[in-house]
């Protein structure tokens, strides 16, 4: 995900070496806490304060977590400086409000999180039949400068989960959907897509 997009929410871990991770919210964070080995791994981890915007020391921020507010990725964990303005938020929201600690211990393995713009699941009423096909076209052939003047080449070579990039990608993606709802709170929903991928050389 583009970190700058979700500044807000986004996380800034500092390793004992001086190297830096960032990333797009609380919950990510603390799955790159647990991967590490624990927080003693790092130099310092701080979060943004959803009032005010600042970096603050993670293990002594408050989070709310279930709130009706999901900036970056479910589950949607967000955090506060004071104590106080977390559980007005909470109060306004919606929500638990817990410490650092517990949102460690409560963190979901790696892989369960989702961006926000999943599709809401929403029950469509007894007997309601649906059938359709959805059609995507995506190209990358720019690749996006971050407000860090990180170079793109450098950032990619860096990254060990992507050491390469092509210099351009097409995608074409389809998908047949249907929905089916027995009941007024029970929805069957059946989704068979399919995609296709060029890229160009690798830079």
């Amino acid at each position: 995900m583009w970190i700058d997009e979700y500044i807000k929410s986004a996380a800034e871990l500092t390793f004992k070496d001086g190297s830096k991770e960032y990333t797009c919210g609380v919950a990510c964070m603390l799955r790159e806490i647990e991967d590490a080995g624990g927080i003693s791994e790092f130099e310092s981890v701080k979060v943004h304060d959803w009032v005010s915007g600042k970096l603050v020391d993670a293990e002594t921020a408050t989070y709310v977590i279930g709130s009706k507010v999901i900036p970056d990725m479910v589950p949607n964990y967000i955090a506060f400086a004071n104590r106080d303005e977390a559980e007005a938020f909470a109060a306004k929201e919606g929500g638990d409000v817990i410490d650092f600690n517990i949102a460690y211990e409560d963190v979901s393995p790696v892989g369960t999180t989702a961006p926000f713009r999943i599709r809401t699941a929403v029950t469509p009423g007894e007997g309601n039949f649906s059938l359709g096909m959805v059609y995507g076209y995506t190209q990358k052939d720019h690749v996006k400068a971050g407000s860090n003047s990180t170079e793109p080449y450098d950032f990619i070579h860096g990254n060990k989960a992507q050491p390469r990039t092509p210099e351009e990608s097409q995608g074409h993606s389809q998908a047949i959907i249907a929905n089916y709802s027995p009941t007024d709170n029970l929805a069957l929903f059946i989704n068979v897509p399919w995609f296709e991928r060029r890229q160009g050389k690798a830079r």
